[in-house]
């Protein structure tokens, strides 16, 4: 597979005005409290993941998919008070020292999209324009090199200039949300931001939600290959029995890595029948090996349904692939956080781009402590603090991590909260006693 994002930029989405843009390590974490943007700055991509997931072309943008759902495109808009509004937003990916911005209006009533390519510079290539306007925008562009293809066939790499000389009319195609140059007689194809790569780097990104629904006594069949359209806890039983069926090792790795979560110590899920799977898994962690002592997964407590689609997700990733895992903590005892932040590391170190979005302040020790153990590379890990300021804009920080795990300037209001709380404890306790004391002493003789 290809070198997957090592760079998203967002802006103009939502409480995101102004461009954040973040680097995606092999380990990245956001984190922040409550709706400070760290959804948000993650929805564009999903938003394009759902357009290019369907078969059949939806337009520049499928609003309302399996992934994110909105019924306008207004719903996605800055609405940040004394911020210049332009009426659009864009997103912009780095892949494989690839860039390319993907900017989306609305206009006349539809949605479009305009492509700015890597080294496009203010250049913008608008789904609007004529071959006038075309060849007009890029003029400062003559000297960039783009993929000419001629009947399909790649013809090598040329300047605009160089290919302008074959044919002098040319038109730009929408294929879902990206744009490409044909000639009129669509013999020839220019392509200046590699569309088919990042639509593949796109469509093979994994996203777990923090809603992963309840534990189910039957969940539904459903087909997977390498991708997986809308969210991934409706395929996880199914990954599962396939691993069962071909006696895969990863069926081994999931068992083992329950275990060490402290949840159960095995698993299993069968098909019923065509359209019908059924997971089982131990009754306790200690004793749970014996098939007899198997229970249906809506017996037992939300902690396995809920991290299971984590699990499988991470062990299906092939390595450069990217997987979304909102809140993957929850229902997990403080000490299962703390050996999920192992399981995570783990798929990092195999080359999965793992990005979490995190509450857990266990989490975030625990990954600074695997640092400084040398369990994964300060290098590969980003971490991310997102906040609003006053207006409602959301700001994002990077803690500069070195190799004992440990930042400088970081915001305060989420690892002091548990200390905050444990002083005020430990304050009113003292209170407590010292004015039981006073009595004792006020009562005697």
């Amino acid at each position: 597979m290809e070198t997957g994002i090592t760079r998203l930029s967002v802006a103009g989405f939502k409480s995101i005005a102004r461009e954040t843009a973040l680097d995606i390590k092999p380990l990245t974490l956001l984190a922040g409290a409550n709706s400070s943007g760290k959804s948000s700055f993650m929805q564009p991509l999903l938003l394009l993941k759902q357009t290019l997931a369907v078969p059949y072309d939806p337009g520049p943008l499928l609003l309302n998919g399996g992934n994110v759902k909105f019924t306008s495109f207004d719903q996605m808009l800055t609405v940040v008070e004394n911020e210049s509004l332009k009426g659009e937003f864009s997103v912009t990916l780095e892949a494989s020292r690839t860039k390319v911005t993907l900017l989306f209006s609305k206009k006349a009533g539809a949605i479009t999209v305009s492509v700015q390519g890597s080294g496009f510079l203010d250049a913008r290539i608008d789904s609007n324009m004529g071959s006038k306007e075309l060849l007009e925008a890029m003029k400062t562009l003559s000297n960039e090199p783009m993929q000419c293809y001629k009947d399909g066939q790649y013809l090598g790499k040329g300047t605009f200039k160089e290919h302008a000389r074959i044919i002098d009319e040319w038109e730009i195609v929408r294929r879902y949300c990206f744009l490409t140059i044909f000639s009129k007689d669509r013999t020839f194809t220019l392509e200046f931001c590699s569309p088919d790569f990042f639509s593949r780097i796109i469509v093979n990104v994994i996203h777990v939600p923090g809603l992963r629904g309840n534990p189910e006594r039957i969940y539904q069949a459903a087909g997977f290959g390498p991708t997986f359209p809308g969210t991934f806890e409706n395929y996880t039983a199914n990954v599962i029995s396939d691993w069962e069926e071909k006696k895969s090792g990863k069926l081994k790795q999931l068992c083992s890595q329950l275990i060490r979560l402290g949840l159960t110590s095995r698993i299993s899920a069968r098909r019923l029948n065509d359209a019908q799977v059924e997971v089982m898994v131990g009754r306790l962690p200690e004793n749970g090996r014996n098939k007899a002592d198997m229970v249906n997964i809506a017996d037992i407590g939300f902690g396995v349904s809920q991290v299971l689609p984590v699990l499988v997700a991470l062990l299906v990733a092939e390595p450069e692939q990217l997987v979304y895992l909102e809140q993957p903590e929850i229902h997990l005892h403080p000490r299962a956080q703390r050996a999920l932040a192992d399981i995570l590391v783990e798929a990092a170190n195999r080359g999965v781009k793992v990005v979490v979005e995190t509450h857990s302040s266990m989490l975030l020790l625990a990954v600074q402590t695997l640092i400084a153990k040398q369990k994964i590379d300060h290098n590969n890990v980003a971490m991310h603090w997102f906040q609003r300021n006053k207006t409602g804009m959301t700001e994002a920080k990077t803690a500069e991590l070195d190799d004992s795990g440990r930042f400088g300037e970081w915001p305060v209001d989420f690892g002091a909260v548990e200390l905050e709380a444990e002083e005020e404890y430990i304050e009113m306790v003292s209170q407590k006693a010292f004015q039981q004391l006073e009595n004792t002493k006020g009562g005697r003789p």
